[in-house]
């Protein structure tokens, strides 16, 4: 099981990578761009990524890739994979539910900042999930 896991770890970062990298190279890759458009445009598609999200994050806290020890042994795919729920979870919202004047402010500044740092957010997630790939038994990669 742990290695199904890996494997969908290394997968959702590297989806959820070039579903942030979209807008800055979708001019350049049309498979970048087609992966934003239909991820974007289906609250399914959000939905599932939201529950895999948070499924990969807590597997990785409590149980990751050996020798690595528990809370601390995958940390940077665990944070990752955090950020990636997150996302999808806050751009999910606004496909469900729009735009409300009383919105939180919570979640106003956190979908602001993801928007912001869509592209360095990315880079990130790629970097991680190559990371992670090429080093499996690392401790904190």
């Amino acid at each position: 099981m742990n290695y199904q896991l890996y494997f969908l770890t290394v997968t959702y970062l590297l989806i959820g990578g070039g579903v942030l990298l979209g807008d800055e190279y979708g001019g350049r890759s049309h498979l970048l761009l087609r992966l934003k458009n239909s991820v974007n445009t289906s609250k399914l598609t959000h939905l599932i990524f939201v529950i895999i999200g948070l499924f990969v994050t807590f597997w990785k806290i409590f149980l990751p890739i050996p020798p690595g020890p528990p809370l601390l042994g995958d940390l940077l795919p665990t944070l990752s994979s955090l950020i990636l729920a997150i996302y999808y979870l806050v751009r999910f919202k606004g496909l469900i539910g729009g735009r409300e004047e009383k919105e939180l402010a919570v979640v106003k500044h956190t979908s602001s900042y993801l928007e912001r740092n869509k592209r360095n957010l990315g880079y990130f997630m790629v970097a991680v999930a190559l990371l992670h790939f090429l080093f499996p038994q690392a401790v904190l990669i």
